[in-house]
């Protein structure tokens, strides 16, 4: 999933759902950042974020995630 976000065929708002409905809070490391950012959307009118600086978070998690070898 994160590698549909880094090739674009995937918007950083869906993987950040993703993340959030499939592992939820507190159960996979690797993947809590991205549920983090999921409530960061949620609650994007009370951040002092824009959807835009988020969205790169995610990107950069999602390059993260992927690791130097397997980036597309």
């Amino acid at each position: 999933m994160a590698s549909r976000v880094v090739l674009g065929t995937m918007e950083p708002r869906e993987l950040a759902a993703w993340a959030h409905a499939t592992f939820g809070h507190g159960t996979l490391d690797l993947a809590e950042s991205l549920v983090v950012f999921d409530d960061s959307y949620d609650t994007l009118d009370y951040l002092e974020q824009t959807r835009e600086e988020v969205d790169a978070e995610v990107r950069a998690e999602a390059r993260r995630i992927l690791g130097p070898d397997r980036l597309p």
